[in-house]
């Protein structure tokens, strides 16, 4: 039976209260998504409200378009995807040999507030399969709690977003919550390399990345916990 795994972006285009929009980052979308279809793997792509999912409109241009981004862009089953993602409430989790959590700002506002995903995960983790999240994406793990409402990332070692890359593109006071402060928050063992260092950090099946940087090596992790098909 082929693998199948689930990419998770934001459904949030605004970043608080400016006029400059946000959404899912390309490069983290984009380096995941070929690292799994270039494998054979089906993948498809959820959001927490469905339909259209917005893309960082930053991430999309230079400086930050790689060719990774531009492939995804020209790529009509892979945009296809995005223009209509599936919703995070409908989803039957037993499809899905792996998770992955996309970053990009909007991701820190609707992904840890979505209980949908936070029983996606915790469903996830029961079954013994492997949950990934980068960037801002890895706030969303904060939506996961066990039966006793313990945090899933309660003593595990993780990494995301820091603050000192935060402060350096300007985002410390439009973002809701940082993700290290967050995670930090609620018990887990956070760490991180140099700003915009590749930094990738295994707890068990719970794999987390620090930056963009950190996208493809945190996919390629993942493919490699996923037992054979």
């Amino acid at each position: 039976m082929q693998h199948t795994v689930l990419l998770i972006v934001t459904s949030h285009d605004r970043l608080g209260n400016s006029a400059q929009g946000t959404g899912a980052w390309l490069e983290e979308l984009a380096q995941a998504y070929f690292v799994f279809a270039d494998a054979k793997l089906n993948v498809e792509i959820a959001s927490p409200r469905g339909g259209s999912a917005p893309l960082d409109p930053s991430s999309c241009a230079p400086p930050w378009l790689s060719p990774t981004g531009e492939r995804f862009l020209a790529d009509a089953t892979a945009m296809s995807k995005v223009r209509a993602t599936l919703a995070l409430g409908a989803l039957d989790v037993d499809r899905y040999s792996g998770i992955y959590l996309v970053g990009g700002a909007g991701a820190i506002w609707d992904l840890p507030e979505s209980v949908a995903l936070g029983v996606l995960i915790g469903s996830m983790v029961e079954r013994r399969r492997p949950v990934a999240a980068v960037c801002h994406g890895v706030g969303g793990l904060a939506a996961a709690r066990d039966r006793l409402g313990v945090p899933l990332v309660r003593k595990r070692k993780v990494t995301a977003f820091s603050n000192a890359e935060e402060d350096q593109v300007g985002y410390t006071s439009l973002l809701p919550v940082l993700p290290e402060n967050l995670l930090r928050s609620l018990g887990a063992d956070y760490s991180c390399a140099e700003p915009w260092q590749e930094h990738v950090v295994a707890d068990d099946l719970v794999l987390t990345g620090q930056n963009p940087a950190s996208a493809a090596p945190l996919a390629r992790a993942l493919l490699r916990r996923l037992t054979p098909s």
